[in-house]
Protein backbone atom coordinates (compact mmCIF):
# COMPACT_ATOMS: atom_id res chain seq x y z
CA UNK A 1 0.00 0.00 0.00
CA UNK A 2 1.17 3.93 -0.78
CA UNK A 3 0.40 6.30 1.92
CA UNK A 4 0.47 9.89 0.50
CA UNK A 5 0.60 12.30 3.49
CA UNK A 6 -0.47 15.81 2.62
CA UNK A 7 -1.27 19.24 3.29
CA UNK A 8 -3.33 21.98 2.16
CA UNK A 9 -0.02 24.27 1.78
CA UNK A 10 0.10 25.30 -1.76
CA UNK A 11 3.88 25.14 -2.66
CA UNK A 12 5.39 24.57 -6.02
CA UNK A 13 8.35 23.23 -4.91
CA UNK A 14 9.77 19.54 -5.51
CA UNK A 15 11.96 17.30 -3.99
CA UNK A 16 13.82 14.02 -5.07
CA UNK A 17 15.38 11.11 -2.78
CA UNK A 18 16.91 7.51 -2.62
CA UNK A 19 16.00 5.09 0.30
CA UNK A 20 18.10 1.61 0.86
CA UNK A 21 16.97 -0.84 2.92
CA UNK A 22 19.44 -3.36 4.16
CA UNK A 23 17.74 -7.26 4.76
CA UNK A 24 18.62 -10.94 4.86
CA UNK A 25 22.03 -9.53 3.21
CA UNK A 26 20.14 -7.54 0.31
CA UNK A 27 20.79 -4.19 -0.23
CA UNK A 28 17.18 -2.67 -2.09
CA UNK A 29 17.37 0.96 -3.50
CA UNK A 30 14.77 3.10 -4.90
CA UNK A 31 15.31 6.53 -5.78
CA UNK A 32 13.16 9.66 -7.65
CA UNK A 33 14.95 12.58 -9.30
CA UNK A 34 18.69 13.35 -9.26
CA UNK A 35 19.72 11.85 -5.85
CA UNK A 36 22.26 9.00 -6.79
CA UNK A 37 23.33 6.37 -4.08
CA UNK A 38 26.80 5.02 -4.75
CA UNK A 39 28.66 2.35 -2.79
CA UNK A 40 32.41 2.18 -1.71
CA UNK A 41 33.87 -1.41 -1.32
CA UNK A 42 37.79 -2.67 -1.32
CA UNK A 43 38.61 0.95 -2.14
CA UNK A 44 36.42 1.96 -5.44
CA UNK A 45 33.29 3.39 -5.40
CA UNK A 46 30.11 2.00 -8.03
CA UNK A 47 27.36 3.98 -8.74
CA UNK A 48 24.45 1.99 -7.90
CA UNK A 49 21.37 3.84 -9.74
CA UNK A 50 21.27 6.43 -12.45
CA UNK A 51 19.94 9.98 -12.36
CA UNK A 52 16.43 10.90 -13.94
CA UNK A 53 17.59 13.40 -16.34
CA UNK A 54 15.38 14.82 -19.06
CA UNK A 55 18.10 14.50 -21.57
CA UNK A 56 18.67 10.72 -20.93
CA UNK A 57 16.30 9.44 -24.15
CA UNK A 58 14.58 7.11 -22.37
CA UNK A 59 13.24 9.46 -20.05
CA UNK A 60 12.65 12.01 -22.46
CA UNK A 61 10.12 9.73 -23.96
CA UNK A 62 8.49 8.65 -21.21
CA UNK A 63 8.10 12.24 -20.47
CA UNK A 64 6.73 12.89 -24.14
CA UNK A 65 4.47 9.92 -23.83
CA UNK A 66 3.01 11.15 -20.32
CA UNK A 67 1.91 14.54 -22.69
CA UNK A 68 5.21 16.65 -21.36
CA UNK A 69 7.40 18.83 -23.25
CA UNK A 70 11.27 18.53 -23.15
CA UNK A 71 12.63 21.88 -24.06
CA UNK A 72 16.18 23.10 -23.71
CA UNK A 73 17.05 19.74 -22.07
CA UNK A 74 14.39 20.77 -19.51
CA UNK A 75 10.53 19.37 -18.55
CA UNK A 76 8.42 22.44 -19.87
CA UNK A 77 11.87 23.96 -20.11
CA UNK A 78 11.87 24.88 -16.33
CA UNK A 79 12.70 21.69 -14.65
CA UNK A 80 16.12 19.65 -14.81
CA UNK A 81 15.30 16.65 -13.09
CA UNK A 82 12.62 14.17 -15.03
CA UNK A 83 11.35 12.76 -11.52
CA UNK A 84 10.53 13.79 -8.21
CA UNK A 85 8.10 14.82 -5.93
CA UNK A 86 6.03 17.51 -5.89
CA UNK A 87 6.50 20.49 -9.09
CA UNK A 88 2.81 19.93 -9.03
CA UNK A 89 2.69 22.95 -11.72
CA UNK A 90 4.37 20.37 -13.54
CA UNK A 91 2.28 17.56 -13.29
CA UNK A 92 0.06 16.71 -16.65
CA UNK A 93 -1.64 14.15 -15.20
CA UNK A 94 -1.46 12.94 -11.46
CA UNK A 95 -2.67 9.47 -9.62
CA UNK A 96 -2.13 8.25 -6.25
CA UNK A 97 -2.67 5.17 -5.32
CA UNK A 98 -3.50 3.61 -1.94
CA UNK A 99 -4.80 6.16 1.05
CA UNK A 100 -3.84 9.72 1.50
CA UNK A 101 -3.85 11.45 4.75
CA UNK A 102 -4.84 14.81 5.42
CA UNK A 103 -2.93 16.52 8.29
Amino acid sequence: MCVVITTDVKDGSGACAVVMVVARGRLVIAHCGDSEAVIFRNGATTRLCRRHRPVDELEKRRIEAAGGVVKKGRVFGMLGVSRAFGDLDLKVRAWVVGTVVRL
